[in-house]
């Protein structure tokens, strides 16, 4: 079985998704062991302690203030690697799902027009890209915003679970999830995302990093 890592943004990497406490040293090691590492966004938190340096998949979402800086400037990665892959989280098939924005397809920050801004500005013509299947998103959107009783957009970090929990070609790697605190933005729906993911990792469907002290 191989091993897949989605870091998320948290500063305080020693925060693990059950509340319990990682040791930093050994997580930063174990991130650069695994098969695959797969980042998201602009990698806010790249100076954190235990962030490794490896990024093999980078998961951007392709609208709003994420695509408007990637399509603005060049995003210094730091200490990080740049990403060899990129997946996108919104084509053109999901606006009509995204009424909070209330933006029209044509929106040069929104969906594939984003997205292929975003690889001319980085220089990412060559990069291996694909999207996140719409339907999957739309129907975690709903499912979400059910739960929740509000209009919520889910985040980057929960569309990327669950793109790495339903894509074959993760189907032989156990999935670690690390850097989440389910925090930030008031459009998300943390609280939900929060119990939703629990649950997965109470069935054993994602793991936490082994971090021994």
């Amino acid at each position: 079985m191989k091993n897949a890592i989605l870091i998320g943004a948290a500063k305080d990497m020693s925060i693990d998704i059950s509340g319990g406490r990682l040791n930093l040293e050994n997580l930063a090691a174990f991130v650069d062991g695994c098969d695959v590492v797969i980042r998201l966004n602009d990698i806010k938190n790249r100076e954190s302690v235990g962030i490794g340096t490896k990024t093999d998949i980078l998961g951007i979402m392709n609208c709003g203030k994420p695509s408007q800086r990637y399509s603005s400037k060049r995003i210094n990665f730091g200490p990080t690697s740049r990403p060899d892959e990129v997946v996108f989280m919104v084509s053109n098939a999901e606006m009509p799902e995204m009424r909070r924005s209330r933006r029209k397809n044509s929106d040069p920050f929104h969906g594939v027009n984003a997205a292929r801004s975003i690889l001319a500005r980085q220089g990412w013509e060559c990069l291996p890209n694909s999207y996140v299947n719409p339907i999957l998103q739309m129907n975690l959107t709903r499912m979400i915003r059910r739960a929740s009783g509000s209009s919520a957009m889910t985040s980057a970090g929960l569309r990327m679970i669950c793109h790495l929990l339903t894509t074959s070609r993760f189907a032989s790697h156990s999935v670690f999830v690390a850097g989440f605190t389910f925090q930030g933005w008031n459009g998300h729906a943390f609280s939900t995302e929060s119990a939703l993911v629990q649950k997965w990792r109470d069935e054993g469907r994602i793991f936490i990093p082994p971090t021994p002290k």
